[in-house]
């Protein structure tokens, strides 16, 4: 629950992304031809920094300017291909082209200095524009070993990298860069990247590490979103020139090791660092194992299919696993959760001894796989790696629009993807299907055009509601109906159904004027019983009926910049469930000063009242998301959702801007607490069950001054 931090008395965001079309694969390679002789212990590091983007051309940029105060050495050759927006930032000239640059050192951190070639206006969401950038830095500058790092927007097995510039946009999906590894490594004949990293959000997902499996040794990517910062450029440039001997896996784990603690842009403010490594994620794979891991997985998908694990305790162990952010915006509960936090709830749902010997098989090979990672205090669950595991509704959206048809090569070896669409639709489960073999070291010689695609299907009916509770609640009882901003009422009640995944309290305001309800506070309630699985914990709500007692205290919560007079209304909703510590998020809009554009974003709290952290959106209020670090001056702007019945006897969700605020000297917000303004409130218990559907009873309250 909210904490009170103080007691004052007041006054009375479609995707982009989501790719719905097959790609055309790319024709057969030329003839491999051996790459130059290169010295022992040289390294090419490649920079493909897709900076088109309005919000991450600054921070881009910025890691550009922090790897050039390292620099090119006689061992360690860094090149890198930026391509800038044109209308947001100014600096360094303001240019708008693509250039290839090969960095020289150099200590200004506001202009680039090295030398570059003024390339146009390239397409960073066209895979030739990869090919061409990889293939001319390993041609021109022969060494041991390469690693190629990808910066932009990530979203999973949807790909990233987008690129406003041609007329109608565009954007690299998983085979298109699963294609453009394949060329580069067979047309220079280096066989592998020692290391591919992904400086991207939601990209330690299943399928995307599956799809560069054979053309690297080693690969880095983040479960959850990415702060706009950025990797520590500096300082894992600096290990690798100092010490060029070192390995992918050595490179790899300096690269975890100083994410964010270690970034030139928080020297002198180890507590903005400590704040915001609490909601980050990076792992460093060794990419050998994943062999070992995808046959864990298809294992665990036919021991599913074939076990009398009901469908139910599987739906349970999805609903409480470690979730990320999803790219579906936040109406339904996110689809991408943490691998090994999902299995071992799993474990403790059955006792089916395939299932469970499929679980040890994957912790194994997870073990071999993640060679280091590192996660905030708000991710307890984050282990490394990503399933893709909706709720139907998701479910119905993402497999008749591109899931699985877009990422051909972990179709081709997974299983998972068939679980799902035996679990959701009851389509025939082929355990035969798979060919593990396409994602081994030798399967560079496998082009996805030589892969058999799996045909789209598309599902005559919806998914299986697995998780649906059938949940009644009884009518709330309440120990008074009117009370004063001070007092405080008991309300009980009692649920009925099953599959109860977690339950609320919503709080409304009524408004007479315009006979409309503004929401005004929610928040978890906590069960008995808690359920500690690993590093996550979850409420166990027993069987039903399940009896509901909660005291409520009249309260409203506002955003504040320290400054009393400024502090607005905001509407904090629960996000996180926690032992001691839940999050909350409010939705709104972000403008930076001096800037007119404005931006779906979320601002992050803890239960003190703490801001945590602010994201914005790609899209309206769906797509990739990115952190960014808000200064003084900028402007938050909370969504205000009002419950309307002017044109809708049934009442109609609508959301409006409600008071701006701008951030303080720190750049920061805070949660300030209030009593309740008098007048009637709307209170009601709201049940989820383990399919994201939600069933709510309500009662009425008045406040008095």
């Amino acid at each position: 629950m909210k904490r009170l931090p103080y007691r004052l008395f007041g006054v009375p965001i479609l995707l982009s992304l989501l790719l719905s079309s097959l790609m055309a694969f790319a024709p057969a390679p030329a003839q491999t031809q051996s790459p130059a002789k290169a010295d022992e212990d040289t390294w090419v590091v490649l920079l493909y920094q897709d900076a088109d983007d309005p919000v991450l051309e600054e921070d881009i940029f910025t890691d550009l300017n922090e790897a050039e105060t390292i620099g090119s050495t006689d061992k360690v050759t860094i090149v890198s291909l930026l391509d800038r927006y044109d209308g947001e930032f100014d600096g360094d000239g303001d240019w708008t082209e693509t250039r290839r640059y090969v960095l020289q050192q150099d200590d200004d951190l506001s202009a680039l200095n090295s030398e570059y070639e003024d390339m146009g206006e390239l397409d960073m969401g066209d895979p030739q524009t990869l090919i061409d950038f990889a293939s001319w830095a390993i041609e021109t500058y022969p060494a041991s070993k390469y690693a190629l790092i990808l910066s932009d927007h990530g979203a999973g097995y949807s790909g990233g990298w987008t690129d406003p510039a041609p007329e109608d946009g565009s954007a690299l999906t998983v085979n298109e860069i699963d294609d453009a590894l394949f060329e580069i490594v067979t047309d220079t004949g280096i066989g592998q990247f020692e290391l591919v990293g992904f400086d991207a959000c939601l990209m330690a997902h299943l399928e995307p590490i599956l799809g560069i499996a054979p053309y690297a040794r080693y690969a880095i990517a983040s479960e959850q979103t990415e702060p706009a910062v950025g990797w520590a450029y500096a300082n894992f440039l600096s290990a690798l020139t100092e010490d060029p001997s070192m390995t992918g896996k050595e490179l790899a784990t300096a690269i975890v090791d100083g994410y964010i603690t270690e970034d030139v842009a928080f020297e002198g403010n180890p507590s903005r660092a400590a704040n915001l490594s609490a909601g980050v994620t990076l792992a460093a794979f060794d990419l050998s194992a994943t062999t070992e891991l995808n046959d864990a997985v298809n294992a665990l998908s036919i021991a599913l299919v074939n076990s009398k694990v009901s469908p139910q305790a599987i739906a349970a162990a999805r609903s409480y696993a470690q979730s990320f952010e999803s790219i579906f915006g936040d109406e339904y509960p996110s689809p991408f959760i943490d691998l090994l936090s999902f299995t071992t709830i799993l474990s403790k749902q059955v006792k089916d001894k395939a299932v469970l010997s499929a679980i040890d098989d994957i912790e194994s090979a997870m073990s071999k796989l993640v060679l280091t990672e590192k996660h905030g205090s708000q991710l307890p669950g984050a282990q490394g790696m990503v399933v893709f595991f909706p709720t139907s509704d998701v479910a119905d959206w993402a497999t008749n629009d591109d899931y699985p048809w877009n990422i051909t090569r972990f179709s081709s070896a997974s299983l998972w993807d068939d679980f799902l669409m035996n679990y959701y639709y009851g389509n025939k489960f082929d355990a035969k299907s798979a060919d593990p073999s396409v994602i081994e070291s030798s399967a560079e010689s496998q082009t996805l055009a030589t892969l058999e695609p799996q045909e789209k299907v598309e599902n005559s009916q919806d998914a299986t509601e697995h998780g649906k509770g059938e949940i009644t609640i009884d009518p709330l009882s309440l120990s008074e109906e009117s009370i004063t901003s001070e007092g405080s009422v008991d309300i009980s009640t009692e649920v009925n159904g099953d599959n109860v995944s977690y339950i609320y309290v919503n709080v409304l305001y009524y408004d007479e004027e315009s006979d409309s309800y503004l929401s005004s506070d929610s928040d978890y309630l906590d069960a008995e019983s808690i359920v500690n699985a690993g590093d996550m914990v979850y409420p166990d709500w027993g069987a039903s009926p399940i009896a509901v007692n909660y005291t409520w205290e009249p309260a409203i919560y506002k955003l504040s910049n320290g400054k009393e007079a400024d502090d607005v209304f905001a509407y904090f909703q629960p996000e996180t469930y926690g032992e001691e510590q839940n999050t909350y998020r409010v939705n709104g809009t972000y403008q930076a000063a001096g800037d007119k554009t404005e931006y779906s974003a979320i601002l992050r709290f803890n239960s003190d009242g703490e801001m945590l952290d602010m994201y914005l959106y790609s899209e309206e209020d769906s797509g990739s998301l990115h952190e960014v670090t808000p200064a003084k001056g900028d402007t938050f702007t909370p969504d205000e959702e009002w419950l309307e019945y002017k044109d809708n006897p049934d009442g109609e969700w609508q959301t409006y801007y409600g008071s701006p605020i701008q951030f303080g000297k720190d750049g920061k917000l805070e949660m300030a607490s209030y009593y309740g303004y008098a007048g009637k409130y709307a209170i009601s218990i709201d049940v989820e069950d383990m399919d994201g559907n939600m069933v709510r009873e309500w009662g009425e309250i008045e406040v008095t001054e």
